[in-house]
């Protein structure tokens, strides 16, 4: 692993660790709860034809800041629109700018 992708990988096992101290898990499955469940991810991957997980991310370590002004909802219809069956929201927020707040 490059010394760049384990700077990632520290920070974000100690950013999960702090959180796990921050919100119990019991709070977290609550909220789930109340918002029901989103698109089945299984299924959607396992239709006829190739299914492309389309990716959000706010900045990249190495490119900076990823179409800046968009919001969240702009560049997931967009993605609906061009045929993405599935969505990953990266929710980091040092490296890659993201908030949890993102997948509201």
């Amino acid at each position: 692993m490059n010394e760049r992708l384990e700077q990632i990988v520290r920070a974000t096992r100690d950013s999960v660790e702090r959180r796990r101290h921050e919100v119990p898990l019991a709070q977290l499955e609550g909220q789930l709860a109340r918002h029901g469940e989103g698109r089945p991810f299984s299924e959607a991957l396992s239709a006829p034809g190739t299914s492309v997980i389309a990716e959000h991310k706010r900045r990249s370590p190495s490119a900076g800041v990823i179409r800046e002004g968009s919001t969240v909802a702009e560049i997931v219809e967009a993605y609906e629109r061009g045929g993405a069956a599935a969505l990953s929201v990266l929710t980091e927020e040092t490296h890659f700018g993201g908030s949890l707040a993102d997948l509201r």
